[in-house]
């Protein structure tokens, strides 16, 4: 009798033995992750590249990019138009672009680029 009582409580703690490496245990194995599952995905534009303009003086607009992480803006990329209002014609505008950060693109060649804040 004494026996069946042993037998019995060494299969309950081995059970709950299992049980417990059972929560605590690493997801089995499902498949090879690809190197695009790593890679996050690009954000909205407008949570990957927010702005704002401020007036420095009359007439004269500062724009200001603060970028997202692994975000990033070519300076030959840039282009600023200006109207005054809905109905009214586009304007050129001559922008000051301060110098990037001068590299290689596997795309464009020799480019400027900005990471964080332009």
């Amino acid at each position: 009798m004494c026996t069946k009582k042993l037998t019995y409580l060494i299969l309950v703690v081995s059970l709950a033995a299992v049980s417990a490496y059972g929560q605590t245990a690493p997801p089995p194995f499902r498949g090879i992750t690809t190197l695009e599952q790593l890679q996050p995905s690009p954000l909205p534009l407008e949570q990957a590249f927010p702005f704002y303009v401020s007036e420095v003086s009359p007439g004269k607009m500062r724009v200001t990019w603060n970028l997202a992480d692994g975000h990033y803006l070519y300076r030959h990329a840039f282009n600023f138009t200006m109207k005054q209002n809905e109905g009214s014609e586009v304007l050129d505008v001559n922008a000051l672009i301060p110098s990037g950060l001068k590299k290689t693109d596997q795309f464009f060649g020799q480019i400027e680029a900005y990471y964080e804040r332009v």
